[in-house]
């Protein structure tokens, strides 16, 4: 499997509901670690592990996890950094 074919698939818990979308992709300590978008906009690194996957079919679009009893917690979407105001007087 090719990291390409996992990126963009939506990953869901074992009841259908969504966790979150692959994003991104990386290799810690022997295992892939899947980075998913979550439906809030923050972010979860998910382990590619027999303990949390459940079913692995990316070329079908199907990524189940099971997150029960794990650690697992999403990372609060980023705040907007402040920036420069224009003033729509001066443009």
């Amino acid at each position: 499997m090719y990291w390409d074919e996992v990126i963009g698939v939506q990953v869901t818990d074992t009841d259908g509901g969504a966790i979150g979308t692959v994003i991104d992709c990386y290799r810690a300590g022997g295992a892939e670690v899947y980075v998913l978008r979550t439906p809030d906009g923050g972010e979860l690194d998910l382990p590619a592990i027999a303990s949390v996957i459940v079913a692995f079919k990316p070329r079908d679009g199907v990524i189940i996890a099971d997150l029960t009893g794990s650690e697992l917690t999403p990372r609060p979407p980023a705040r907007a950094r402040p920036g420069r105001r224009v003033n729509p007087a001066r443009t």
